[in-house]
């Protein structure tokens, strides 16, 4: 084991923002610093967070870790988390909240819906949980849009399109004050 002890990584790493999740019983850590209002988080245990965890510790002291130091590291963050008693919602995608739907674009960025405008943001209220397997979702073309090129890849009749069609844009305009977020409700 390096020099440096277990504890004082922890105390470095506590400047990140880590929050456990009770009933899934996850841990998770920030990539950026809490003071700098994280927006999204990586779950400890999967092998990119414990080379995010490796990178933070060798970009403070200088030191390599070996993988049973990352281990014993994602236990103590755990463990801290659990003392200390922190409450967060971290949501999947999507979150509705204050009548505004934030939706996590997948590449780093959130867009604010409401009921008037969208505006891509940099900084949330609320947080998301970032996972190599959530993808970018591509930002739609709206000065060529062509409702046909959708029809084209449903194959149903004219006049059942135009249902669906009306259903699709009803669950877009619905009230977002009515949104139920579905989020899962972890330790800060």
């Amino acid at each position: 084991m390096s020099k440096l002890s277990a504890l004082q990584m922890l105390a470095y790493l506590k400047s990140y923002l880590c929050v456990y999740d009770q009933s899934s019983q996850k841990t998770y850590i920030s990539s950026t610093k809490s003071n700098e209002n994280p927006n999204f988080l990586h779950e400890i245990g999967k092998s990119h967070t414990n080379q995010l965890i490796g990178e933070i510790i060798h970009d403070k002291y200088k030191v390599l870790l070996k993988d049973s130091e990352v281990k014993n590291l994602n236990g103590l963050i755990k463990f801290y988390c659990i003392k200390n008693d922190k409450y967060k919602h971290i949501h999947t995608r999507v979150c509705c909240q204050n009548n505004s739907i934030y939706f996590d674009m997948g590449d780093g960025t959130i867009r604010k819906i409401t009921d008037s405008k969208h505006d891509l943001i940099e900084k949330s209220p609320v947080k998301f949980l970032n996972s190599i397997s959530t993808g970018a979702i591509v930002e739609p073309d709206i000065a060529n849009a062509d409702i046909e090129l959708l029809h084209n890849h449903i194959h149903i009749s004219d006049s059942t399109f135009k249902v669906l069609l009306v259903a699709i844009l009803n669950a877009f305009f619905t009230d977002t004050a009515k949104c139920q977020p579905t989020c899962r409700i972890l330790l800060v």
